[in-house]
């Protein structure tokens, strides 16, 4: 297995074998069988950024959602421009309404990767949910999803739907606003070492 992110750490060859099986697992809908293998690539490989993303993902489908976080942010603590992690947090953030400490990691997942369409998507959410919403933001990453995405962003079109006259800061967005029990989605678990930092390029 290749690590697709360059500069991204090597995973040792005993926690690469037990992230293979996890991945397999999770890509599955196994999450149950994911869990041993995920245990045992932290126990052989702790320090690795991969493998605490994966255990990110494991958490996250299992709705331990402060362990989720709590991976995401040792995968960063290690690998900063870690591509996937940094999505992945901004998009739990998100999710949890949590929209002024998400934008930072999405931010930094655009730069890691400025063509990933998911990127500007959810970062189009972060500034219509934010308190002070920048209009030119929002349009702007909301259109660059929609050219860059094609097919996948066919949905935002009618997510956002412009006014035909934007109202002043501070004003609710009221046609263009999120429904807040929508579920942003996720990255799939099997885009994990191999995929996870260019599944949204």
């Amino acid at each position: 297995m290749q690590l697709e992110q360059p500069g991204a750490p090597v995973i040792a060859v005993k926690a690469r074998k037990d992230l293979e099986l996890a991945l397999n697992a999770l890509a599955t809908g196994k999450t149950a069988e994911a869990g041993p293998h995920v245990r045992d690539a932290l126990k052989h490989a702790p320090d690795n950024p991969d493998v605490r993303f994966i255990a990110g993902t494991y958490a996250e489908r299992t709705k331990d959602f402060a362990e989720a976080q709590k991976e995401y942010e040792a995968a960063i603590a290690v690998f900063p421009t870690h591509f996937a992690a940094q999505l992945a947090l901004g998009n739990l953030l998100l999710v949890q309404r949590d929209a002024p400490n998400a934008m930072p990691h999405l931010e930094k997942a655009l730069a890691v990767g400025p063509n990933s369409w998911k990127a500007h998507y959810l970062l189009a959410e972060a500034y219509l949910r934010s308190d002070e919403k920048d209009v030119d933001k929002i349009k702007f990453h909301a259109n660059r999803a929609i050219e860059l995405g094609k097919g996948k962003a066919t949905g935002a079109r009618s997510h956002w739907r412009w006014p035909t006259r934007w109202p002043a800061t501070g004003t609710p967005l009221a046609r263009s606003s999120i429904n807040s029990s929508r579920t942003i989605p996720r990255i799939p678990a099997s885009h994990g070492p191999r995929r996870a930092w260019r599944c949204w390029r």
